[in-house]
């Protein structure tokens, strides 16, 4: 019978305690990173701007018509309203400008504002459909809201 020599090789190898450490603190790492990844991107998401028209109406009188827009902040950031102007749907031409007592206006979360804009009977038509269109700012990025507001008299 033939006898077979087994001969160990004597590999180095890290030492259990330091490959334990090494990877506590690359899981550490994996999770900060991801922590950080999360926070941000869903941070983003939960900054909310939503600029809505509480109402709309024509009023009018013997000889005017005042347009008037009540808009709300139902976000969570501040957004400022820049200006207002009632179009002509057909021509895309502005009719006129609506404005607030105080100009340009930035609503909180929750704040409303409403907008006035005075017109002479001449300038608009029953049963027309115009368009009020809404520049406002969110930081520095510059939107439009177009709303549709249809002359129905009230007399």
């Amino acid at each position: 019978m033939k006898q077979v020599l087994v001969q160990k090789q004597h590999v180095k190898a890290i030492n259990p305690i330091l490959a334990t450490i090494f990877l506590i603190i690359i899981t550490i790492v994996i999770a900060a990173l991801f922590y950080m990844w999360t926070t941000g991107a869903f941070g983003q998401q939960m900054r909310v701007t939503q600029l809505m028209v509480k109402d709309k109406k024509f009023i009018e009188s013997q000889s005017k018509i005042v347009v008037e827009i009540v808009l709300r902040n139902a976000g969570s950031t501040d957004v400022t309203v820049i200006s207002a102007s009632l179009v002509d749907p057909n021509t895309q031409e502005v009719i006129g400008e609506l404005s607030t007592e105080a100009g340009v206006v930035t609503l909180k979360p929750g704040d409303e504002v409403t907008f006035n804009g005075f017109f002479d009977k001449s300038q608009l038509v029953r049963g027309e459909t115009y368009l009020i269109s809404i520049q406002y700012k969110v930081g520095s990025q510059l939107n439009t809201m177009t709303v549709e507001i249809q002359y129905i008299s009230t007399l």
